[in-house]
């Protein structure tokens, strides 16, 4: 008798602790497949899909080495929605900035907006939006967005701007 008591007890511990484990199991597993999480404010990821709709990023800082500043290759079919060249340091020669798009990393042989003009001892930011006229912004696959500089530069100038490429695709 006192030995059915003891199994009756631990069976019955058995199913309180059964149940107790897999419904807490089943209510976190509903949370986070809900919920999901970012872990702060910045995403390192070069690509975010929200709704369906994918975007891809990309930054870079210059090419120190060469009249290309940056050169970015795109994966997919895409539309540049922005794209943009900051000069942190400054030259003492003028010199123009050029975004285009390419089959190859290093010339701009369609542009995709209009040269623009850096005066000398300058800082700037130049951007190309397609809110500011940008033209030919769908890029087949393996298509590059380059950015150049170009102008007169002297023995000291030759390659020593620097600063940082950005731009921003919408997937098609």
């Amino acid at each position: 008798m006192e030995n059915k008591f003891y199994v009756l007890i631990g069976i019955a511990l058995l199913l309180i602790l059964g149940f107790q484990t897999f419904g807490i199991y089943k209510i976190s597993g509903k949370l986070e497949s809900k919920l999901g999480a970012i872990s702060g404010p910045t995403i390192t990821s070069p690509y975010l899909t929200i709704n369906d709709v994918e975007n891809t990023y990309f930054s870079s800082g210059f090419n120190t080495a060469s009249s290309t500043l940056c050169s970015f290759k795109l994966l997919a079919t895409s539309t540049l929605a922005f794209t943009s060249a900051q000069i942190t340091t400054a030259t003492n020669t003028a010199l123009t900035i050029d975004f285009g798009k390419s089959t190859v990393p290093d010339a701009t042989t369609t542009a995709i907006g209009s040269t623009a003009a850096v005066a000398s001892s300058a800082k700037a930011t130049v951007v190309a939006s397609t809110t500011l006229g940008l033209t030919s912004n769908t890029f087949a696959p393996g298509d590059y967005i380059n950015i150049k500089k170009g102008g007169g530069f002297g023995a000291t100038d030759a390659h020593g701007i620097k600063g940082k490429c950005k731009a921003t695709f919408i997937v098609n």
